[in-house]
């Protein structure tokens, strides 16, 4: 038999590999045991899949191999199969340490430390540092001014690439793209995994200023792709709709390659510039993202849309003049655990935030059915500034709550999925049609079919459920000039000190990159 190591994000595992397919097994281990091991139990031992552990009775070696970039192969060393014998093999009383396999596959964090001593064994694993293993930062350059750039270069400084598609085509887990000065007609499309501690990052560096002016429905078109960073750019011109290959475009898209699939989990996106486009940050089944200290301002729909995504983090961004065409802001449905935190927003007309029930509920899908959209459990909007204009009942609302989301919801909703837990707490609302009116209790669209639709005071809010508009504000957060987007607050806003901790409401504007209302940026800085 074989014995082989491996060391995963998580623990550090090893694997009985019996020979042929005849069955994998795997169960924890220390770096004290490359020096022997008591027997390996032969039942219910997990293995190791893209660092979680998956129950499995029987596994190929080959599934083993293919298990995802974040497992790493240390050694293996051969086991003689009768029992009780110790797990190395010996010659002349020596213990051999053989290399068993090689590189799995392209890419992937799968490595084979070859024949050495078992002293040596364990001194390597204290090198590597806890036990793990990580990929070799790479880096390319991105310089399209440079006069000797082209896509076939290896991507230096003094022979750079022409394009981000081309570094995005390369990348591996580690790699760091970094875009020099420069304006990029081109939609950056990105299908690739990094891994935690080892990101795919596209980054502006310093005084650069660089920016995306997509031909297309995207600035940066995320399928499927996993642990990658996008920093410091200037995005603007991605449609979708009429005449293109997509409904909705935006700055930053993610979309599943399949009905299968994902768009991006675990993605970092920050510090960028986004205007003038479809919207500003539309993604679909994208989970646990990261979206903190953008700037986005005159988005044809929603700053930030997310349609059925989980667990994604929603902080320290500066959204206005959205919703030209469709009237959103900083939306989400079907989407449980969203935190919506310390943002500024301010819209002309719709919502602030915007809690949607998702189009296939409103035309008729009913719970239990595969396109009904979950209501948005879990979720958090806190320490945000929420200013809407327009005018009229029912047009624009600071924060808007769907029907499914309401702690009034139709009776087999809350038999289906039990009770809503969500937390709207230290928020300062301002409508400035009607100002005393600061949420919208049902979707605008269900104001002629949910029974218990209004619009409500904050008051009215409170009342609503235990915790609903504790410690908010309704008022006039006195933005010092926020016709020409200039967003500090004056002295004696009421915004000031009373969020959660004593800080400032909505965003802390010292960490957002500076930008040009008008519509140019300096992103990178």
């Amino acid at each position: 038999m074989t014995i082989v190591y491996l060391l995963a994000d998580d623990a550090p595992r090893k694997l009985l590999y019996a020979g042929g397919n005849t069955g994998v097994y795997s169960m924890p281990f220390s770096a004290s045991e490359l020096l022997g091991v008591k027997a390996v139990p032969e039942w219910s031992h997990t293995a190791i899949c893209d660092g979680r552990h998956r129950r499995v009775a029987r596994q190929s070696f080959a599934t083993i191999k293919s298990l995802g970039s974040r497992c790493c192969l240390v050694r293996g060393e051969e086991q003689p199969e009768s029992a009780g014998s110790p797990l190395s093999s010996r010659e002349g009383g020596e213990t051999t340490m053989k290399p068993v396999f090689g590189i799995a596959h392209p890419g992937s964090m799968w490595r084979l430390i070859p024949r050495m001593a078992p002293t040596l064994a364990v001194t390597a694993l204290a090198l590597l540092g806890s036990e793990r293993l990580s990929t070799a930062a790479t880096t390319l350059i991105v310089n399209n001014a440079h006069p000797s750039a082209s896509n076939s270069n290896p991507g230096t400084e003094a022979l750079p690439l022409l394009t981000i598609q081309a570094a995005a085509n390369r990348a591996t887990p580690g790699t760091t793209i970094h875009v020099r000065e420069g304006v990029y007609n081109e939609m950056v499309s990105v299908s690739k995994h990094g891994h935690r501690g080892a990101m795919i990052s596209f980054v502006v560096d310093g005084d650069d200023h660089v920016v995306i002016d997509s031909p297309s429905y995207a600035c940066f078109n995320l399928a499927g792709a996993s642990y990658i960073k996008i920093h410091g750019f200037e995005m603007t011109g991605a449609y979708g709709g009429e005449g293109t290959e997509v409904a909705h475009g935006g700055g930053i898209r993610a979309y599943p390659k399949n009905e299968n699939g994902y768009g991006a989990k675990e993605c970092v996106f920050a510090n960028n510039v986004i205007h003038d486009n479809d919207a500003g940050i539309w993604v679909v089944l994208s989970h646990k993202n990261y979206i903190t200290n953008n700037v986005i301002f005159n988005s044809n729909e929603a700053s930030i849309r997310i349609k059925r995504g989980d667990y994604n983090r929603i902080k320290n961004n500066l959204t206005f003049n959205n919703g030209l065409g469709e009237a959103w802001g900083i939306t989400f449905y079907g989407s449980v655990g969203t935190k919506v935190v310390h943002n500024t927003v301010y819209e002309p007309t719709g919502g602030g935030v915007y809690i949607y029930e998702g189009t296939s509920n409103l035309n008729g899908a009913l719970p239990g059915t595969p396109g009904f959209c979950v209501p948005s459990e879990g979720s958090v909007v806190k320490n945000n500034i929420l200013v809407v204009g327009g005018a009229g009942s029912g047009n624009s609302a600071p924060l808007v709550i769907g029907s499914s989301t309401t702690t009034d919801r139709a009776p087999k909703l809350d038999q289906i999925y039990g009770p809503i837990n969500n937390e709207y707490t230290h928020n300062l609302f301002f409508n400035q049609g009607e100002p005393e009116l600061v949420v919208s209790w049902g979707d605008f669209n269900e104001q002629s079919t949910f029974p218990y639709y209004g619009m409500l005071c904050l008051a009215e809010l409170q009342a609503k459920s235990p915790g609903y508009g504790a410690s908010s504000i309704a008022g006039d957060p006195m933005f010092v000039d926020p016709e020409d987007g200039d967003f500090p607050l004056a002295p004696g806003s009421p915004a000031q000190g009373t969020g959660v901790g004593g800080r400032d409401m909505g965003a802390d504007l010292s960490k957002l990159p500076s930008f040009d209302p008008a519509g140019s940026s300096d992103a990178g800085r």
